[in-house]
């Protein structure tokens, strides 16, 4: 882009670019749609969408990763499923993708045993002629909604939206005026003049109580069936990021693999100056680091993106969607012991002195075969071997 040659130059060359470059990158885009997607008519629509007005000025790389997040998603650039959007960032402009309300829709009722979804706008008229009615008694919800079509239907006051079940079951969402506004006051989008709050309020509206009903709504867990882990590296003792079906339900997706600068720190802001001075002093810990660049960025990069973290998952199962993600899960703390050459010890270690036995460096399997290495500690301990001779 030649940024010299004064503004409306520069605004053609920039859209010629992004057109451009989103046709470059096609391959690339068609690599991450659902299997049986149009790559073309995903395309040609993300062609148009990168070309709009509000997002000449964005950065090349937020365009181009809000394309890729809506092609992941399955989702059109058209407006309706999905939009690109603009937002400023400490002073630069970018691009970021939104799911609409058809685009949530379209989600949710691919989903496993859903039936029909219904979303809408409640207006004051109809509450006032008993068009709309919304309840809950001892044998559960009750939900109904008699649309005044014409006529003065008088305010916006609410939003509703209701998931029905293949088994009877149904789910509701009912969110009055203000507690949307509240929504509305820690988006992004809500105070550029450009973006959705402005152009399409109610749609706004609408996915916000979709947003609202997708927590109530069943998950993902029926895409798990069992534990599913990737092929190991054998040069690093890490499991890779893997899904896990827990025993009282739901499943745990995971791990990231950080540093940590407290021994027994359990969140990103956990800090002990002691332990993080030992940390950062030890040589062994610059030498892994320059011996393994691509793993530690990759590894910072899956824990502190959740696209980059869903795109991994996405690669032992290609249906994930971001709204399966429901929350942060909980953090351990791996004691990896690392030889002060960079290498990583790949295997429990003992360390012995008189009258101590120092267990090393045991991660998770610690506890799976906690019972053969307290038979090996025993044997240890009683100065001779194990029944394995090990």
């Amino acid at each position: 882009m030649l940024r010299w040659l004064g503004h409306n130059a520069v605004a053609v060359l920039d859209g010629d670019w992004r057109g451009k470059e989103v046709e470059k990158s096609a391959p690339k885009f068609a690599l991450s749609l659902p299997k049986g997607a149009n790559v073309d008519r995903f395309v040609r629509i993300a062609q148009s969408a990168a070309l709009n007005n509000d997002i000449a000025g964005c950065s090349p790389r937020s365009i181009m990763s809000s394309i890729d997040a809506a092609m992941r998603d399955g989702l059109v650039l058209d407006g309706r499923e999905a939009a690109l959007v603009s937002f400023s960032s400490k002073g630069e402009k970018q691009a970021q993708y939104m799911p609409m309300v058809g685009g949530l829709k379209k989600k949710m009722l691919a989903a496993e045993g859903t039936k029909s979804l219904s979303v809408g706008i409640i207006y004051q008229g109809e509450v006032d002629a008993d068009r709309f009615a919304y309840y809950i008694d001892e044998t559960g919800e009750h939900f109904r909604h008699d649309p005044l079509l014409w006529g003065d239907r008088g305010e916006a006051i609410g939003a509703y939206a209701v998931l029905t079940m293949t088994n009877g079951g149904m789910f509701v969402s009912v969110m009055r005026r203000d507690e949307i506004e509240q929504r509305k006051a820690v988006s992004r989008a809500a105070s550029s003049p450009y973006g959705p709050w402005a152009k399409w309020p109610l749609e706004m509206w609408k996915k916000t109580v979709l947003r609202s009903l997708a927590k109530l709504a069943p998950s993902g867990e029926h895409l798990v069936k069992h534990l599913i882990y990737p092929v190991p590296d054998p040069t690093l003792p890490f499991l890779g990021v893997h899904f896990t079906r827990m025993i009282s339900g739901g499943i745990e997706a995971g791990p990231n693999a950080v540093l940590a600068f407290k021994r027994e720190g359990y969140s990103r802001t956990d800090f002990s100056l002691q332990d993080a001075w030992e940390t950062l002093t030890f040589p062994g810990l610059y030498r892994f680091l320059k011996k393994y660049p691509g793993t530690t960025w990759s590894e910072l990069r899956n824990s502190f993106s959740k696209d980059v973290f869903l795109k991994n998952l996405q690669r032992l199962i290609p249906d994930i969607r971001m709204e399966h993600i429901s929350r942060e899960g909980g953090s351990g703390v791996r004691a990896q012991a690392i030889h002060r050459d960079g290498s990583l010890l790949m295997d429990f270690s003992l360390e012995q002195k008189p009258g101590q036995i120092h267990l090393l460096n045991a991660p998770s399997p610690g506890a799976t075969a906690s019972l053969a290495i307290g038979n090996y500690l025993i044997a240890q301990m009683q100065g001779g071997s194990n029944k394995n001779g090990q």
